[in-house]
C-alpha cells in the first residue's frame, strides 16, 4: 500500500513542516524523491483521518473534511471513499479523461491541439450574467477577465441589439481559444492576469497552492515541476513503468445557488512506477470565485473485504478564492466551502457506483 496525497496546510501537522526542510535547488525543484510511507499511518498522522472516519469508509461511506489552510482565502476539501474493486479497475477508468470530467460537469469540451472553433462552440453566457458583462471595467467587474476582453466586451457588442447574446457569445469564444494559445504556447507565465480586482496573475495563485502540497514535493517531483513550469520540465520519456498522457479542458460548474462558472484547466493523468494511478488538475482561468486551483485523485490499496477486493479513491481539491463576502446574510464565503464539499461528496459517491457496478459486470467502463 502506498501513500495519499497531503491535503493540508503546512503549519498544521509536523510532517509538513518537516517536509518544508528539504533542500531545493535554486529552481525550486525537489533534489531528491522520497519513500512513500504506509496509506493508512499517513491518512491518521496527515490527514486526521479518524478511527470512527475509517469505519464510515468501510461502511460505504463517502467522507470529506474541509482541512485548515494558512490563508483564509483558501479552502482546501479532502474526501474518501472505499470501493469494491482492484486498484487496476480504478486506473484503467481515471485513464479516461472524458469519464473523469463528466464526473464532475454534465457540460464540457476537450481542446484539440491546435484548439478550435469547434471546440467551444457549446460555450454560451448565461443571460443572467449579462448585466454583469455590459458594465465591466478595469478593477470594477463581476467576471474574473483580463483587461483586453474587458474591452472587447465593452466596444465590440451592441448591447441594444437583439443580436448582443450572439455578439456576447463570439467574444467569450475566442477569448477562450486564445488563452489556451497562450498557455500552450507560452506556458504558465501566459496564464491570465484577472483585472477585476487588483491585477490578480493566475499563475501566482496556482504556485502558491502547489506549494502546499507536500505530496507532489516530496514524492512526484518530476509532476510538480511540470505542472508549475508546463510545458517545459516534462520529463523527455517518463520514467520506466510509468504511464503519461494529458488534456486541456473547459467545463461549466453550476453549484446550487451560486453563478455558473466557466473553467479552463490541464489534466495530467500519471501512474507511477509503483503502480499508483494519479489525476493531476491544474485550473488554468475561472470566470467567477477562483484565482487558482489544483486538483489530486489517486486510487491506494485497502484492505480486502469478506467480498474481495477495494481500493481507496481520495481526491484533495484545493482552491484560492478572491474577496469573497464572509458574514452576515451574504456570507458567499460559507456557502461556497459547503458546495464544494458536496460536490467532492458526490462526485465519489458517483464514480463509487459506477466503479462496483462495472465490476459486478464484468467491465471497466459503465
Amino acid at each position: 500500500m502506498r501513500s495519499i496525497i497531503h491535503g493540508w496546510s503546512v503549519t498544521c501537522h509536523p510532517l509538513a513542516a518537516r517536509s518544508f526542510a528539504i533542500v531545493v535547488l535554486a529552481s525550486g525543484r525537489a533534489l531528491a524523491q522520497h519513500p512513500e510511507p504506509a496509506i493508512e499511518q499517513y491518512l491518521r498522522d496527515s490527514i486526521g483521518v479518524t478511527a470512527n472516519e475509517f469505519a464510515d469508509v468501510h461502511r460505504g461511506k463517502v467522507v470529506t473534511k474541509l482541512l485548515p489552510t494558512l490563508n483564509p482565502r483558501d479552502v482546501t476539501v479532502f474526501g474518501m471513499a472505499e470501493i469494491a474493486t482492484t486498484r487496476d479497475a480504478i486506473a484503467a477508468r481515471l485513464a479516461d479523461p472524458r469519464r473523469i470530467i463528466a464526473l464532475r460537469s454534465p457540460t464540457y469540451e476537450i481542446f484539440d491541439d491546435p484548439p478550435s472553433a469547434a471546440n467551444v462552440a457549446r460555450v454560451a453566457v448565461d443571460p443572467s450574467e449579462y448585466r454583469g458583462l455590459k458594465g465591466c471595467r478595469v478593477e470594477h467587474c463581476d467576471f474574473k477577465l483580463p483587461a483586453a476582453t474587458m474591452r472587447d466586451f465593452s466596444t465590440h457588442v451592441d448591447w441594444t441589439s437583439d443580436a448582443a447574446n450572439l455578439q456576447v457569445d463570439s467574444i467569450a469564444r475566442a477569448s477562450l481559444l486564445h488563452f489556451v494559445e497562450d498557455y500552450r504556447s507560452a506556458g504558465s507565465a501566459a496564464m491570465v492576469q484577472y483585472d477585476d480586482n487588483h491585477a490578480v496573475k493566475s499563475y501566482e495563485a496556482f504556485v502558491a497552492l502547489l506549494a502546499q502540497s507536500g505530496y507532489l514535493r516530496d514524492f512526484v517531483p518530476g509532476l510538480r515541476d511540470y505542472l508549475e513550469f508546463y510545458p517545459t520540465h516534462r520529463p523527455a520519456s517518463p520514467p520506466e513503468g510509468t504511464r503519461w498522457s494529458e488534456v486541456l479542458f473547459w467545463e461549466e460548474d453550476r453549484l446550487p445557488h451560486l453563478r455558473p462558472t466557466l473553467t479552463i484547466s490541464q489534466m495530467v493523468m500519471y501512474t507511477t512506477p509503483s503502480g499508483t494511478p494519479l489525476v493531476a488538475v491544474k485550473q488554468i482561468y475561472a470566470d467567477h470565485y477562483y484565482e487558482g486551483a489544483l486538483e489530486l485523485t489517486a486510487a491506494f490499496d485497502a484492505p480486502p473485504t469478506s467480498k474481495g477486493p477495494a481500493t481507496y479513491l481520495i481526491t484533495v481539491r484545493r482552491y484560492r478564492f478572491d474577496a469573497l463576502p464572509s458574514g452576515g446574510f451574504l456570507n458567499l464565503r460559507g456557502r461556497v466551502r459547503g458546495r464544494l464539499a458536496d460536490a467532492v461528496r458526490e462526485s465519489l459517491e458517483r464514480e463509487r457506483h459506477a466503479a462496483e457496478d462495472a465490476n459486478a459486470t464484468g467491465t471497466y467502463y459503465n
